[in-house]
Order: structure tokens, then C-alpha cells, then sequence
């Protein structure tokens, strides 16, 4: 997905636009909520207030993928997607590669394996959006 933005667009931004920009709100990687007031309620945020953008926990790689193409079809501005994957995207969903700790990652005292598993967890964070 492309997104364009032009940068100096942000002078133009309403004080209110700017702080929503500041926000992000804890999305999951499900293909729907089952909870239509919050799907609801997303919707709004994004496409309306222009919250900045979201983080996402749980769920699993294809459902991520779908909000996260979804998210940005709905946003008033292009988002920032943020995740918590120090041990890969297995961490916190299903069906991507889950790493050991980070302490028994330094254990090993071999670099090449610390840089193959930031490779890999980013090819894979960059494959949702």
C-alpha cells in the first residue's frame, strides 16, 4: 500500500489535529471485533479525529494484515503502526516466527544470529503494513 503525505501539510494542521496525532489506541490483529461499539468507535477515531496511529497486539498475521489495510483505508491521515516485537511477530500472533529471549539470544555471543532474527522480524512486520 502506498501512502502519500506531503510533510509540510503539518503546518496547516488544526491544534486539535496535531494532538490527535500524538495518539495511538491498542488495536487487535482478529479479521473483525465482535465488539461493534469499538469497531465503531475506531472508525471514528481514525477517520474523523485522526488519531496518529495504532499498536497492535494479539491475534494473527492474516487478520493483522487485514486491519492494518483496513485502518488505513479508514484514516484521515496515513498512520503509524507499532508493535512489540522484541522475540518476532510470534510473540503476539499466530502464525509468524517466534524467537527465543533476547537473553538467551545474547548467550549465544554471536552477532550474525541477533542480526538475522531483527532481519527476519522485520521482513515480517514490514509483510503486514
Amino acid at each position: 500500500m502506498t501512502i502519500n503525505f506531503d510533510p509540510s501539510e503539518w503546518k496547516h494542521f488544526s491544534l486539535r489535529d496535531k494532538i490527535a496525532q500524538m495518539i495511538m489506541v491498542r488495536v487487535r490483529g482478529d479479521y473483525y471485533y465482535n465488539e461493534h461499539w469499538y469497531r465503531e468507535s475506531l472508525k471514528k477515531w481514525l477517520k474523523v479525529d485522526g488519531i496518529g496511529g495504532v499498536i497492535t497486539f494479539g491475534g494473527s498475521i492474516h487478520g493483522t494484515y487485514y486491519n492494518i489495510q483496513q485502518f488505513q483505508k479508514w484514516a484521515k491521515y496515513p498512520l503509524l503502526v507499532a508493535a512489540d516485537y522484541e522475540r518476532g511477530l510470534g510473540q503476539w500472533m499466530s502464525g509468524a516466527t517466534l524467537f527465543p529471549s533476547n537473553m538467551a539470544l545474547a548467550a549465544t555471543d554471536n552477532l550474525d544470529l541477533a542480526y538475522e532474527q531483527g532481519h527476519i522480524t522485520a521482513l515480517e512486520a514490514r509483510a503486514l503494513g
